[in-house]
């Protein structure tokens, strides 16, 4: 069974570490930070404006995923195989 969580706030240091790691590394983090050089980077930038936080985003933590934007096909495809996982 999979759990689905929801925040509203914006991800922590270690999260966005994570996240990162997901997207192939830290130069990743312009990704879901808008114009974020890394992750030390990508930190300061939402505390400064968290509007610069690009989301919709969908994290597999389980899985070591993440499904970028609001496409609801690339989100569907990642629920789809989280559920197939569980």
């Amino acid at each position: 069974m999979a759990n689905l969580e929801v925040y509203t706030s914006p991800p922590t240091k270690q999260q966005l570490e994570t996240i990162t790691s997901y997207l192939g590394g830290g130069y990743a983090a312009n990704k879901i930070v808008e114009g974020a050089k890394g992750v030390d980077d990508a930190e300061r930038l939402v505390i400064e404006d968290d509007s610069r936080l690009k989301v919709p985003f969908l994290v597999d933590w389980d899985g070591g995923r993440v499904a970028l934007g609001g496409d609801p096909s690339t989100v569907e495809h990642l629920l789809e195989e989280i559920r197939k996982a569980s």
